[in-house]
C-alpha cells in the first residue's frame, strides 16, 4: 500500500494518540510505502522506523496568550479561509502545513490517507470539492463530545469558560464535517457512542495496545506494602479520582495497614494532588523518566476513576502487562473485556474498594495469580503489533471497496 499519515504531533513511543502512528510504521514501514506529514522540521529524526517524512517549520509558543494570539492570526490566513475554514481556536492551524499537505497530494497518488482527527481541516476543502478521490481515515483518541460533560467539574471559572467553549466549537460547527470521511477509528465502543449521530462513512472499534517487550514483569517489590496510581495529573478525570480515593478510601486502608504508602505518578500535578503530599504516606512524584519502576514496586496498582472520559485506560493496560493486580472501578475497566477474580479486582463502591485492596496486600499468592493472568490477557489482546494488525486489514479493506 501507498500511505499517507497526516499527523499533529510526530509519532512516539507515549502517550497512545501518538504510539498509534509509531507503532503502524513500525511493523509496516519496511513492506509499505509511508509517508508522514507532520508539522515539525523534516531534518528531525524519527528514531526505529521506516518512513518518509515531510515536515514544515513549526512556530513555538509557550505562554497561553501567544498561543492564542497565534491561533486567531493562523486562522485569519488567506490559506485558511481558502482550503481549511477552520475557525477552531482552540488547535493549532498552520498555513504551512496545509500548503504542504496541498503540494504532496498534488505530487503524488496514495492508496489510503490516514489522519489525526485533530488534523481533519487540511483535508476537509479538499474532501468538500471533490479533490481527494482516496479513503480518508480519521482516528479518534479522544471523544468529540467530552468537553460537555467535563466543562462543569473544572474548579476555576476560566477552565470551565474555555472548556464550554470547546465543547461549542466541536458540537456546532466540528463535528459536522465528520460524515465526510470515509472512516473513523474510535478507541473504545463508548467513544463511538459519544460521537453519535456525527460519524464519518464507515466506523471500526480499535483499542491502544501495549509494548509488551518495554512493559513486562520485573522483581523490584518495595520492602513495604505499596500501592500506586499513574496518570497525567493536570488530567481533571484523574485528579478528581484520586482526590476521591484519598478521601473516602485510603483511610480505611490505611487503617489496616498502617505502613501503607500510597504513590501518585504523573505529570503536571494539579495543586490540589501536591497537597496530598502533606500525608507522609503519600508520594506524589510528579514527572518521571520512566513509570516502570514504580509499577514494579507497587504491590498493587489502583484505579479508582469515578469520571470517565469514555476511553481505555492505557495506564491499566500497562500496569497488567507488568504482571500487576490491578483493583478498579467499573468505570476504569470499562470496555477492555477483563473479568473480576481472574486478571483484576473490580470494586463496585468505596467499601468494597478498600476491602478487596487491603485483602489483595496481604494475599501474596492472590496477587501473583492475579498479575500472571493479567499479563496473559494483555499479550492475547493488546499488543501493538496486533492492534497495528487490524488497523492494515481496515485499510486493505477500504481500498478493496474503493
Amino acid at each position: 500500500m501507498k500511505i499517507l499519515i497526516l499527523w499533529r504531533g510526530l509519532p512516539h513511543l507515549t502517550p497512545p494518540s501518538y504510539a498509534r502512528p509509531f507503532y503502524f510504521i513500525k511493523h509496516y514501514g519496511s513492506t509499505d510505502s509511508i509517508t508522514l506529514v507532520s508539522p515539525y522540521p523534516s531534518n528531525i529524526a524519527i528514531a526505529n522506523v521506516q518512513v518518509e517524512f515531510e515536515g514544515v517549520t513549526n512556530h513555538t509558543v509557550k505562554s497561553s496568550l501567544s498561543k492564542a494570539v497565534f491561533s486567531v492570526l493562523g486562522r485569519l490566513t488567506y490559506t485558511n479561509l481558502r482550503y481549511a475554514r477552520d475557525f477552531n481556536v482552540f488547535k493549532q492551524y498552520l498555513p504551512s502545513l496545509q500548503r504542504k499537505v496541498n503540494e504532496i497530494l498534488e505530487r503524488n497518488q496514495f492508496d489510503i490517507i490516514y489522519s489525526d482527527y485533530w488534523a481533519y481541516s487540511y483535508l476537509y476543502h479538499l474532501k468538500l470539492r471533490n479533490r481527494i478521490k482516496t479513503p480518508v481515515v480519521l482516528e479518534f483518541f479522544s471523544p468529540t463530545l467530552y468537553s460537555q460533560h467535563c466543562f462543569l467539574r473544572y474548579e476555576s471559572s476560566r477552565n470551565k469558560i474555555r472548556a464550554f467553549l470547546a465543547y461549542l466549537s466541536f458540537r456546532f460547527f466540528e463535528i459536522r464535517r465528520y460524515n465526510l470521511f470515509e472512516a473513523g477509528i474510535y478507541v473504545s465502543k463508548t467513544h463511538l457512542e459519544l460521537s453519535k449521530p456525527f460519524l464519518p462513512k464507515r466506523c471500526y472499534v480499535i483499542p491502544p495496545g501495549v509494548d509488551l517487550n518495554f512493559f513486562k514483569p520485573l522483581d523490584a517489590y518495595s520492602s513495604s506494602p505499596s500501592i500506586v496510581f499513574v496518570g497525567s495529573m493536570n488530567y481533571t478525570p484523574n485528579v478528581l479520582s484520586v482526590i476521591h480515593f484519598y478521601s473516602k478510601i485510603y483511610p480505611h486502608i490505611k487503617r489496616e495497614l498502617p505502613n501503607l504508602k500510597f504513590y501518585v505518578v504523573g505529570r503536571d500535578p494539579d495543586r490540589r494532588i501536591k497537597k496530598l503530599a502533606l500525608d507522609p504516606s503519600v508520594i506524589v512524584t510528579g514527572t518521571v523518566d520512566d513509570v516502570r519502576p514504580y509499577f514494579s514496586m507497587a504491590y498493587a496498582f489502583v484505579n479508582p476513576i469515578v469520571v470517565d472520559d469514555g476511553g481505555i485506560k492505557n495506564k491499566v493496560l500497562e500496569a497488567m502487562a507488568m504482571g500487576k493486580a490491578v483493583v478498579s472501578t467499573p468505570l476504569g475497566v470499562r470496555d477492555i473485556g477483563v473479568t473480576g477474580y481472574e486478571n483484576v479486582v473490580i470494586a463496585k463502591n468505596d467499601r468494597e474498594f478498600a476491602e478487596k485492596t487491603v485483602e489483595l496486600l496481604r494475599d501474596e499468592n492472590e496477587r501473583r495469580r492475579i498479575g500472571i493472568n493479567a499479563r496473559k490477557f494483555v499479550e492475547e489482546n493488546y499488543s501493538w503489533e496486533t492492534q497495528s494488525k487490524i488497523l492494515y486489514n481496515v485499510f486493505r479493506e477500504l481500498i478493496n471497496e474503493g
